[in-house]
């Protein structure tokens, strides 16, 4: 594995484990067993780690669930999707919820290019929202399609947190039921 895999790869277990602010640069080296100097040269600040971090897990979750949804049908089918997805993570991984709203609410002051890849991640997947709700629902004028949007997107994203908080899928399994009441 390169330096720069390396690297990553410490950061993004430490950062989703212990956090942004628990781990250290010194700890980061450490693990992933690379010199000082070689960590400065590819990322000039513990910024630039959060950065490549998020950027990283964006990239992967996108990847990762075009490969789950595979050839899903639009509406629906997809929203339906989305929470299994969720499920999915929760199943088969260290689930300590969504790596993008742990570190906005680790560092709620969060500027710059970090807070640039959250939003845009989270506008993706309000985005994928939206035109699987406007697909389900094509006579919907522009308002009922954003209040539904909006309904859809907080119970996922709500979903997510109060199944780490729980430790079971039930939030999210309750959270797909709702979704499909009020899209019916």
């Amino acid at each position: 594995m390169k330096t720069r895999e390396r690297i990553a790869s410490t950061t993004a277990r430490l950062f989703y484990e212990q956090g942004y602010h628990a781990t250290g640069i010194n700890q980061i080296i450490a693990e992933a067993s690379v010199a000082k100097a070689s960590l400065y040269q590819l990322f000039h600040s513990k910024e630039e780690l959060l950065r490549g971090y998020l950027e990283d897990k964006a990239r992967d979750w996108w990847t990762e669930f075009d490969a789950f949804r595979g050839d899903t049908p639009e509406g629906l089918p997809m929203l339906r999707k989305l929470f299994d997805y969720r499920m999915h993570l929760i199943q088969t991984k260290k689930y300590k919820g969504c790596s993008f709203v742990r570190i906005a609410y680790e560092i709620p002051e969060l500027d710059g290019a970090s807070a640039t890849v959250i939003r845009e991640f989270k506008l993706g997947i309000r985005t994928l929202i939206s035109t699987h709700v406007r697909a389900h629902r094509p006579g919907l004028d522009r308002a009922a399609a954003a209040d539904l949007t909006e309904l859809v997107l907080n119970l996922y994203e709500g979903s997510g947190t109060q199944a780490y908080l729980l430790r079971s899928l039930r939030p999210v399994e309750e959270a797909k039921k709702l979704m499909e009441k009020f899209l019916a």
